[in-house]
């Protein structure tokens, strides 16, 4: 993922301010989606790893949306975390394989990488949607 250019950036697609954890292993594309999503106006918190992703969830009970690299290892126990302990929390899987079954896996969504910001906010805008 290259870094945007602030000044050509803003989706206006997500309603206020989210709460949002990127959990990526990656550091330049955690780096840039949490750019994005800062920019964008939201509270965004950031794991390279699965453990420190499961401290933020515990930490942070108003975490709305969850951005997870499915190459993280023992990612899996961060949705479980996720779901048994956040109020409806929307998790979106990250990865450069294609998924089959999303919500086998305990997914709302899986987006492929490289992603496009716009692509991801109106997903999590539509998940938003349909969740109310």
């Amino acid at each position: 993922m290259v870094p945007i250019n602030e000044n050509e950036f803003s989706s206006n697609i997500l309603p206020g301010t989210l709460s949002i954890l990127v959990a990526e292993r990656n550091p330049i594309a955690r780096t840039s989606l949490l750019d994005l999503f800062h920019y964008d106006g939201h509270r965004v918190l950031e794991a390279a790893d699965s453990n420190t992703a499961i401290l933020h969830i515990r930490n942070n009970g108003a975490i709305k949306v969850i951005m997870l690299d499915v190459e993280i290892p023992s990612w899996q126990s961060v949705v479980a975390y996720a779901r048994h302990t956040l109020e409806s929390p929307i998790i979106l899987g990250m990865g450069i394989l294609n998924v089959l079954d999303v919500q086998e896996l305990g997914l709302h969504e899986y987006l492929l990488k490289p992603l496009a910001f716009d692509d991801v906010c109106e997903t999590i805008f539509r998940l938003m949607t349909v969740s109310r």
